[in-house]
C-alpha cells in the first residue's frame, strides 16, 4: 500500500512540475532580468541647427532586429522607452531616415550606436530588477543631401 501511495505522489509531482507548478513556488524567481531603457534626443540640421520634424527613427539591436519605429515630433524630438533586453553591456543602433522628401529639405540617413553598461542603471534591486538606464543623446545632426 505504501508503494502505491509513493508512486502516486511521485506521479503528481512530475505532472505538476511539467505544468509549471512547483512544491516551492516562492523559493526563487526565474526568467529574464528586468531592465528598462530610455533613449531620447532632438534631430537637427547640421547646417543651421534647425529642428527636423517627420524623420523616421528606428531602434534595433546589433543583430539587425528592429525593436521600435517612431517619427520625430514637430520639435524634432524622439523618445524610446521600454524593456528591450537584459541589463548587461547592451548596444543599440538608432537610425534616422528623412522620409518627407523636400518638405523639410532633404537629409542624409544617419546611424548612431548607443551602449549601456551595468553602471548606467538606477533604482533596481540589484538582483532581478536592474532598474532604469537613461541616455539623453542631445542633438543628432543630419547632413543635408547634396543637390545636383
Amino acid at each position: 500500500m505504501k508503494k502505491i501511495i509513493k508512486y502516486k505522489s511521485s506521479f503528481w509531482k512530475i505532472l505538476l512540475g511539467m505544468l509549471g507548478f512547483s512544491v516551492c513556488t516562492a523559493c526563487f524567481k526565474y526568467g529574464d532580468i528586468e531592465a528598462e531603457y530610455i533613449m531620447r534626443g532632438t534631430v537637427v540640421s547640421s547646417d543651421d541647427k534647425k529642428v527636423i520634424p517627420d524623420v523616421k527613427v528606428t531602434l534595433s539591436r546589433n543583430n539587425g532586429i528592429e525593436l521600435e519605429r517612431i517619427i520625430t515630433k514637430e520639435d524634432g524630438t524622439f523618445h524610446f522607452k521600454g524593456g528591450y533586453g537584459i541589463a548587461d553591456i547592451d548596444t543599440f543602433y538608432i537610425k534616422f531616415i528623412d522620409i518627407d522628401g523636400v518638405e523639410n529639405d532633404e537629409f542624409q540617413n544617419k546611424e548612431v550606436q548607443v551602449t549601456f553598461h551595468p553602471s548606467d542603471f538606477r533604482g533596481g534591486d540589484g538582483k532581478w530588477d536592474m532598474g532604469v538606464a537613461n541616455k539623453d543623446l542631445g542633438k543628432i545632426e543630419l547632413q543635408p543631401k547634396i543637390k545636383n
